[in-house]
């Protein structure tokens, strides 16, 4: 028995270095895609979005990598030349970034939800993806829970998701079922 969780163990560990490795793979000069709306304070991108914050970098626009390491990702934006800095773990970029556009998926939504993502905006019937394009991380995936620190696939087995106004004052809550958004609204535990 000791020798089975041994082994399992060390196949865990595996695993997760070779997801570290991959998660690590953003580096200087790659092109990539904004995952979501990325709210700004001038070039300033915290790990999750807040309302308050009046600059934006819209789903899907293309940047080009300048730094990727530790706590921080830089990026310039092809099209305005703008350098923003996004405050967060940088082995987790895919919550901010994406390699291939076609992964958020704009293409494919209706003329209305599509306006709805590109104003920030949540709507029941929305699926997860979308709220994710829309507003980005969540502050809170669970009540109390940060989402700081937790990889985007595991965000997604969430079903409420709590956004912030400001970085103390709370802005909307999402709840889903079956991976589609049932109801808005304040916050409960």
């Amino acid at each position: 028995m000791c020798k089975l969780a041994f082994v399992l163990l060390m196949v865990i560990c595996f695993v997760s270095f070779i997801g570290s490795a991959y998660a690590s793979t953003l580096v200087k000069g790659d092109v990539v895609y904004t995952r979501s709306n990325l709210r700004a304070e001038g070039s300033k991108i915290f790990w999750h979005n807040m309302r308050s914050l009046r600059g934006l970098v819209p789903v899907g626009t293309k940047v080009s990598i300048e730094r990727s390491a530790g706590g921080v990702i830089t990026f310039v934006t092809t099209d305005t030349n703008k350098t923003y800095h996004v405050y967060a773990d940088s082995r987790l970029w895919d919550k901010y970034f994406v390699k291939d556009k076609e992964e958020i998926g704009l293409e494919g939504l209706s003329p209305d939800k599509k306006d709805q993502v590109e104003k920030g905006n949540v709507v029941v019937g929305m699926t997860k993806e979308e709220v994710y394009a829309s507003k980005g991380c969540p502050a809170y995936i669970a009540w109390g829970e940060e989402s700081e620190r937790i990889p985007l696939a595991e965000i997604m087995l969430y079903n409420k998701w709590y956004y912030l106004a400001t970085s103390r004052a709370h802005d909307v809550m999402v709840i889903f079922a079956n991976g589609v958004v049932v109801a808005t609204g304040g916050f409960v535990k």
